[in-house]
């Protein structure tokens, strides 16, 4: 049996796959999967009106920017081979996407904003992508994966230092565990005895409040300044701690549980600048492309959005190291 290891792109005889990932593997992805989390009050499918008017505003922008963005989307799932695809189709969560030696994620950070943006949208396909599709969990209720897919492309553009789908609960520093490293690492993340702690998109606001800033992760408040801050950078947009807190202590008073949600923002002019429009992929509902004016008042591109506080978003951005 040939497996591919997820930190690179040259399959290895190893044990079987399958076997593997269903083995060692289910206490942590089990792990993972309660710290993921898209809570449906926050981030419920579409109405027809909500598609129609998204549909009116992506009508909004330069059409052409809308057709090479879905074009360098399609060269990014071009660009992947068979092996990649195995990686997004049979990677469970609780293991991290690392992309070390990955000859086609080496090539997408070397394009130029925000082609690099789309080229990534396509490769991880997050419509298609078992990695965010699939009910690795019994439980249906905590099969959402809008962290897990946020996470693994922030780490495709920015690499594995700046931010990991686990932190150090003494210091706060990133940590990532990919398919190699499994093994050995898995008592790390152990709920009750590990050195370190998932991300969930609860915790991911307060973690960048924490610790992010010493990782230069940099916040933004206006949709301003989120147009600026994103030239050379890319954004994350996720639930305010401070909603997480107050919707949490309400769903436990109704006998429920609150997870919030997270997205990947990012520039539609040139080197990622936001005066064009913004663009946005999420998982959980899964959206692969959305594009909206530069002066749209939606929570997901727009810090000072007039939407219900429980509907909005704290937007964090972080420089591309090239």
């Amino acid at each position: 049996m040939v497996e591919v290891d997820n930190k690179g792109t040259s399959p290895k005889t190893t044990l079987n796959r399958r076997k593997f990932l269903t083995g060692i593997t289910a206490t942590v992805a089990a792990t993972a999967l309660s710290a993921s989390g898209c809570s449906p009050s926050q981030e419920a499918p579409p109405n027809q009106g909500e598609t129609t008017r998204r549909q009116e505003t992506v009508k909004k922008l330069d059409p052409e920017i809308v057709k090479t963005v879905e074009e360098w989307i399609e060269q990014g799932r071009n660009m992947k081979t068979p092996e990649d695809s195995q990686m997004l189709d049979e990677t469970r969560p609780g293991i991290d996407l690392t992309y070390w030696g990955n000859a086609t994620v080496a090539v997408i950070r070397n394009l130029s904003l925000p082609h690099m943006f789309a080229a990534a949208i396509g490769f991880l396909d997050v419509e298609k992508s078992l990695r965010y599709n699939r009910e690795w969990n019994p439980n249906p209720e905590d099969n959402y994966a809008c962290n897990i897919y946020a996470l693994d492309f922030l780490r495709l553009i920015l690499g594995n230092d700046v931010i990991g789908s686990l932190y150090d609960k003494k210091t706060g520093e990133p940590y990532s565990i990919g398919i190699n490293q499994l093994e050995q690492e898995r008592g790390k993340c152990d709920p009750e005895t590990g050195s370190h702690r998932f991300l969930s998109s609860n915790d991911i606001d307060l973690w960048l409040r924490t610790y992010g800033i010493n990782y230069g992760w940099q916040e933004v408040t206006s949709q301003e300044s989120l147009r600026q801050s994103l030239v050379g950078s890319i954004g994350l947009a996720v639930t305010p701690d401070n909603v997480v807190k107050e919707e949490t202590k309400k769903a436990l008073e109704r006998g429920e549980r609150y997870s919030g949600h997270s997205l990947v923002v990012f520039g539609l002019g040139e080197n990622g600048s936001g005066e064009p429009g913004f663009g946005i992929t999420q998982a959980t509902y899964n959206i692969l492309f959305h594009g909206y004016p530069p002066n749209d008042d939606h929570p997901k591109v727009n810090p000072q959005s007039s939407a219900p506080e429980n509907k909005r978003f704290a937007f964090w951005t972080h420089k591309i190291i090239s």
